[in-house]
């Protein structure tokens, strides 16, 4: 899993599309796919927050 995260992070245009359900990761059920997802929206979301402070 560490490993599709540091894929996923290296191609974010990967992400988009996983996003928009036009990819899927071989191997990997929906619900882990949208945990994926949202662990990288939470990322996101900190970062952001933090770009403020």
């Amino acid at each position: 899993m560490l490993k599709i995260f540091q894929f996923l992070q290296e191609n974010i245009n990967i992400l988009e599309l996983l996003s928009e359900e036009k990819v899927c990761i071989i191997g990997v059920t929906e619900e882990e796919t949208k945990a994926i997802l949202e662990a990288f929206a939470e990322e996101i979301s900190i970062e952001k927050s933090n770009y403020w402070q």
